[in-house]
């Protein structure tokens, strides 16, 4: 120290002090000084490599920076739209001419070194088709309006028509075209879809997608999801990579879910040795990743969307051997794919083949993803798995575990076979079926509980019309799709449920539209209340008055004597 503030050994010594502090004299237990190193040319280089940042040159930090991106999202939206085409009705067809009107910003957002994309849009779309009116055929014009709609809310689309000035259309003929122009809404979705996801894999696929350092083989991984996907579906993927350390509550969730157990396994020889294992509980790792999804942390950006299924597939990797419920390298749950992967390349399973234990790769658990994916999206099972009559339960019969598919345990490939392809498409058949039969039972039962009177049947007749139409034009895509289903088309089939699903929901709401007509009725509805006058009452009323009287009239007080 300076001014008075050094101090020498004997000063110290005297002192006895028990603390140190700086000297201009150097001692003989001083550190010794710094002596300058010269750096060879690899440390040079090694010194002025910085981390990748995906800011501009200005923005090393990676901070706040937006990109504006409204040429080619308008550009590529009005490309889009107009390709969709004209659609055939039952009274005609008309195709979308122009995108008069395409208004809004699309930009490219780095915040803490990540990408985002987003866009607000508004469109008008110019249409013209033809109708066979009352015999002729006619030339409609007309305009579509999409309100604003943004980044992962296409689900929520809507549209509005509005026709020319035809003077020499009824009004019924103009709500017929009007409601066959809003059939537009599914492929205009279609396209909307492929322009957000052309907009994330052009300006942000390069995050996280090219990662060398990751040993995850994603070119075979979404070349066999694409493979589990119909001809009339198209897959989008979403990847994002986390560390637990950087995410505390996705951490606490692996540690809760992690179990060991001692597991028996049966030898070629028939006798049992213990192993212990280390898994995964499905069902607590479920309930964990469930908390984390509803607050939105862990959903992707078509969550939402009612024409888009979101397959959320969580892939753990860990350096020791890991498992799912202590058999499996993935699980397929109701709302989500759990996959585990290791460092271990042989690793001896429960399973045997030809008196010799099956290894496995938990290096690559491609092909166990594939196969738990696909009993996720379509309820595809194991070729060994059938049903016994004489035991009334599912048995495993492993003379049909043949096959170069993901479900066959004695081969290396994950290709999905024709006979699987036209099962998952039936699932689908099925399940779209069946969603829309309850669809329309129920809305038939609200009507059966509606009670109608002579102003409410009046209103129900007006209704009366379009509610057989459009419920008789459901049932005639109920015959048409088990019709194609039956001569094994599924690709026309599968088509076809789009229509459907649409179809469904315009009954539907014209059920809701016709009960909500009748509503304000009952709420005022005259009540006629008959009031009548009996003579035979004014008696005992007189009888009633006295007896009250007699019992509640004031007593004169008694004299005290005392």
């Amino acid at each position: 120290m300076e001014n008075g503030g050094v101090s020498s050994e004997k000063q110290q010594e005297a002192a006895g002090s028990s603390y140190t502090y700086w000297v201009r004299e150097a001692t003989a237990d001083a550190a010794p000084l710094p002596v300058p190193k010269k750096l060879n040319q690899n440390e040079i280089i090694s010194n002025q490599s910085q981390p990748t940042v995906l800011g501009s040159v200005w923005n090393r930090a990676g901070t706040w920076e937006e990109k504006n991106l409204n040429k080619w999202a308008s550009d590529r939206i009005k490309e889009l739209l107009t390709s969709v085409g004209s659609m055939d009705f039952s009274g005609g067809k008309a195709e979308i001419a122009e995108v008069s009107n395409c208004s809004g910003d699309a930009f490219l957002v780095t915040v803490r070194n990540r990408k985002r994309v987003g866009y607000n849009y508004e469109l008008t779309l110019k249409v013209k088709g033809e109708w066979i009116i009352g015999g002729e055929k006619k030339m409609v014009k007309g305009h579509i309006d999409i309100p604003e709609f943004s980044f992962g809310e296409l689900d929520e689309l809507q549209m509005q028509v509005r026709l020319s000035e035809e003077k020499d259309l009824l009004q019924p003929d103009k709500l017929q075209i009007s409601q066959d122009l809003k059939l537009f809404l599914s492929p205009v979705r279609e396209k909307l879809v492929k322009f957000e996801q052309e907009l994330k894999d052009s300006f942000i696929g390069a995050e996280v997608l090219h990662d060398k350092h990751l040993p995850v083989d994603r070119k075979a991984l979404m070349d066999g999801l694409s493979s589990l996907l119909l001809p009339s579906q198209k897959p989008m993927f979403s990847h994002h990579m986390l560390t637990l350390s950087e995410d505390p509550a996705l951490a606490m969730a692996f540690s809760v879910a992690r179990r060991a157990a001692a597991v028996p396994l049966l030898l070629v020889n028939g006798t049992y040795r213990k192993t212990v294992r280390s898994y995964l509980d499905s069902a607590i790792l479920q309930n964990q990743l469930q908390r984390l999804n509803d607050h939105g942390s862990l959903k992707g950006a078509h969550a939402h969307s009612r024409s888009t299924l979101e397959v959320p597939i969580f892939w753990f990797i860990h350096g020791d051997p890991l498992l799912v419920d202590k058999h499996y390298q993935a699980k397929a749950l109701f709302d989500m794919v759990i996959v585990v992967q290791s460092e271990s390349s042989s690793w001896e399973s429960h399973l045997q083949c030809n008196g010799q234990s099956l290894l496995w790769d938990l290096r690559k658990p491609i092909k166990a993803a594939l196969a738990a994916a696909s009993e996720h999206l379509a309820g595809l099972l194991p070729l060994h798995l059938v049903y016994s009559q004489a035991h009334e339960t599912a048995i495993e019969d492993w003379i049909w575990s043949a096959g170069c598919n993901p479900f066959s345990i004695t081969s290396q490939g994950w290709h999905i076979s024709q006979f699987q392809s036209d099962t998952i498409a039936r699932s689908y058949i099925i399940t779209t079926l069946e969603e829309s039969i309850q669809l329309v039972n129920s809305a038939i039962h609200l009507l059966l509980m509606e009670r109608t009177s002579e102003k409410t049947f009046k209103l129900f007749q007006s209704q009366e019309r379009e509610l057989v139409n459009k419920y008789n034009y459901v049932i005639g895509l109920w015959r048409r799709i088990s019709t194609v289903t039956g001569e094994l088309r599924y690709a026309d089939a599968l088509r076809l449920l789009y229509i459907l699903e649409d179809a469904t929901k315009g009954f539907v709401d014209q059920v809701y539209t016709t009960i909500a007509l009748l509503h304000p009725i009952h709420c005022t509805r005259e009540r006629k209340v008959d009031v009548e006058f009996d003579m035979t009452t004014i008696p005992a009323f007189l009888i009633v008055l006295g007896i009250l009287y007699f019992v509640l009239k004031p007593r004169r007080p008694k004299p005290k004597i005392n």
